[in-house]
C-alpha cells in the first residue's frame, strides 16, 4: 500500500497526542460564552494538526455545514461561525483562513471543518471534523458532548423539529413542596417536558395586584393555590396566543403556589414565567358589598375597584338626571356579571359576557331617577376591574321598552309588534298565552333593511329554553316553527350585530295548524 509522506508524517503528530479526540466531560452550558469555550479548545486542537503539515504557511483552510437529520439547526449555524472565530483568534496559527461566504471560499482550499450534530436522550454530541478537500480524507475528529440544557434545547430546535426531547432545567426537581422562589418583578426561564408539572411560590410583601404571564410556543395551563390542596384559580388562554395568564388580589405577606403544566401531555417546550406585582391600597368605596352600602358614582365615571375574593360583591348607585340609554360595562381580565336595578329594586338588566372577552356589558332605556348597579366576578376570584357608566340618547327607543328581562315581558298576540334595538346589547322579551295547541311560527325581521341580523329564543313558564333559531327566515330573519301545547311562553329576541342598522324590526307569533 502506498502511503504519502506528507499523509505519514500528519499521522505521526496525530498519533503522539496533539489532537484529543473527546472532550474531557460532558459540558452543561448555560450560557453562550460556556459553549464559546469548548469552540476554542477545539480550535487548539485543529491549530496543532494542521500547523504540523508540511508547508503550512500555504495552506488555506474553510468551513462548511453542521447537520443534524440533513437539517442545520441554530446550533450548527452557531458552532461553524463560532470555530471559524476560534481559530481566527488562535495564537500560534501558521495557515489561512478563508471566508466561507466569499466567491473565492472553495478555491484553493485543503482543509475544510465540518460535521454533524446528534441528539442522543439528553446529550447533544457534535462531531468536528478536519478533511482533506484533495481525496475527502478525513484527518481528524473530534467529539464534543453536552447536556440537553434550555440553551442547547433552543439551538437544536428548527421549523420542522419536534419538541418531544424536551430537557429537564436546572430547577428540577421541583413539586408543591418544594417550589421555586418566583420574586416579583422578576423573570425564570423554565422547560416542560412530558409528563412535567412546575410549582413555583410567590409572597406578597404588601397589599396589591400580582400578575403571572407566561411566554412559551405551547398550549400551556396555570392554576393558583393559597395552600397545596386549594386550588382558587386557573387559566388557559388569557396571555398572548395560547399563553395562561392570571391577576389576582394579594394580601400583604400571604404565600400563594402556582402550578404551570401543559394543557396535554403533548404540550411541552421552553417558555419564561414573569410575575408583575401593583400596590393597591385599599379603595375608598369600601365597604360597598351591599345594596345599602352602594357608592355613589355619576354619569361618565371611570372606576378602577378589586374584586378582594370569593363572594365578593361590589355595589354602586348612580342618579340619571334625564332620559336615555344608560349603558353600563366592564374592562379587564376578569370574568364580570352585571345587574341594573330601578330604585324599586326591580331587576332591568343583567349581563355575563356580552362585553369583550370576558367582560359584562349591559344598556337600558332609563327614566330620570335613582339606579343601583351590582358588579360581581363569576368565579369569585381577585383581581382588578374597571367600571364604566355612560349616558346616550336613546334613538329609536320602541313603546315596550323597558322589557329587558321576563319579568318586563310586553304581552304579543295576533299583530305584530314593531319595535327596536337600542344598541347590540338590547334584550327583548315578549310573552304570549298558548289557548289552543298545535303549531306556531315566530318571526322577527327587519323592517326595511334585510342585512339586520335578529336572533330568537323561546322559554316555557318556568323559563326553560325549548327553541331557538338565528337565520330560519329569509336573508338574516330569525324563524321558529314549534308544536306548543297549551300554556304560557316567552320570547326571548336579541341581534348578532354589534352595531346593529338603525331600523325597526317586526316580531310576530301566528298559529300554524
Amino acid at each position: 500500500m502506498k502511503i504519502s509522506l506528507d499523509r505519514f508524517f500528519l499521522a505521526l503528530i496525530l498519533s503522539c497526542g496533539l489532537t484529543a479526540g473527546i472532550s474531557a466531560q460532558t459540558i452543561r452550558p448555560e450560557t453562550i460564552a460556556e459553549l464559546d469555550l469548548e469552540t476554542q479548545r477545539i480550535a487548539g486542537l485543529i491549530v496543532a494538526s494542521v500547523n504540523g503539515f508540511p508547508g503550512a504557511d500555504s495552506i488555506t483552510l474553510g468551513a462548511s455545514s453542521f447537520y443534524r437529520s440533513g437539517e442545520e439547526p441554530p446550533f450548527g449555524t452557531y458552532w461553524s461561525s463560532a470555530m471559524l472565530q476560534s481559530l481566527i483568534n488562535s495564537p500560534g496559527r501558521n495557515f489561512k483562513i478563508l471566508d466561507p461566504y466569499s466567491n473565492a471560499g472553495g478555491a484553493g482550499t485543503r482543509f475544510r471543518i465540518g460535521g454533524e450534530i446528534v441528539a442522543i436522550d439528553q446529550i447533544v454530541r457534535v462531531y468536528t471534523r478536519l478533511v482533506d478537500t484533495e481525496d475527502a480524507a478525513i484527518i481528524a475528529a473530534w467529539q464534543s458532548d453536552f447536556e440537553n440544557t434550555p440553551l442547547v434545547f433552543e439551538l437544536m430546535r428548527t421549523n420542522s423539529g419536534s419538541s418531544s426531547n424536551v430537557p429537564r432545567d436546572s430547577y428540577e426537581p421541583d413539586s408543591s413542596q418544594n417550589p421555586v422562589i418566583l420574586a416579583p418583578d422578576r423573570s425564570l426561564r423554565r422547560t416542560l417536558h412530558n409528563g412535567d408539572e412546575d410549582w413555583f411560590s410567590i409572597r406578597s410583601s404588601g397589599q396589591g395586584v400580582i400578575t403571572i404571564e407566561i411566554d412559551g410556543d405551547f398550549d400551556g395551563y396555570l392554576e393558583l393555590y393559597d395552600s397545596p390542596n386549594n386550588k382558587i384559580d386557573e387559566d388557559d388562554d388569557s396571555g398572548e396566543g395560547t399563553n395562561p395568564r392570571l391577576e389576582f388580589f394579594a394580601e400583604t405577606g400571604t404565600t400563594y403556589l402556582i402550578k404551570m403544566r401543559g394543557y396535554s401531555d403533548s404540550a411541552t417546550g421552553s417558555y419564561t414565567i414573569q410575575a408583575l406585582f401593583s400596590s393597591v391600597q385599599e379603595t375608598p368605596m369600601e365597604p360597598n358589598n351591599t345594596r345599602n352600602q352602594a357608592f355613589a358614582v355619576g354619569i361618565g365615571d371611570v372606576i378602577t375597584g378589586i374584586f378582594q375574593g370569593s363572594n365578593d360583591a361590589e355595589w354602586f348607585r348612580v342618579q340619571v338626571p334625564q332620559q336615555g340609554l344608560l349603558k353600563v360595562y366592564t374592562s379587564g381580565s376578569r370574568d364580570t356579571c352585571l345587574k341594573l336595578y330601578d330604585g324599586r329594586e326591580n331587576l332591568l338588566s343583567e349581563d355575563d359576557d356580552g362585553g369583550d372577552n370576558l367582560n359584562a356589558r349591559i344598556s337600558s332605556v332609563v327614566e330620570p331617577g335613582l339606579y343601583y348597579i351590582e358588579l360581581t366576578e363569576y368565579n369569585g376570584t381577585s383581581g382588578l376591574y374597571t367600571l364604566y357608566i355612560e349616558l346616550t340618547e336613546a334613538l329609536g327607543t320602541d313603546e315596550y321598552e323597558n322589557d329587558n328581562t321576563a319579568a318586563n315581558a310586553k304581552p304579543i298576540e295576533a299583530e305584530a309588534q314593531r319595535r327596536t334595538f337600542t344598541d347590540g346589547n338590547d334584550v327583548d322579551w315578549a310573552r304570549f298565552t298558548v289557548a289552543r295547541g298545535g303549531y306556531y311560527g315566530i318571526r322577527a325581521r327587519g323592517e326595511n333593511n334585510l342585512r339586520l341580523d335578529t336572533y330568537i329564543e323561546l322559554y316555557d313558564a318556568d323559563e326553560n329554553l325549548i327553541g331557538e333559531d338565528d337565520d330560519g327566515g329569509e336573508n338574516y330573519d330569525s324563524y321558529l316553527s314549534v308544536n306548543l301545547e297549551p300554556g304560557d311562553y316567552y320570547i326571548k329576541v336579541t341581534t348578532l350585530d354589534s352595531n346593529p342598522p338603525e331600523d325597526y324590526y317586526l316580531l310576530s307569533v301566528e298559529f300554524l295548524r
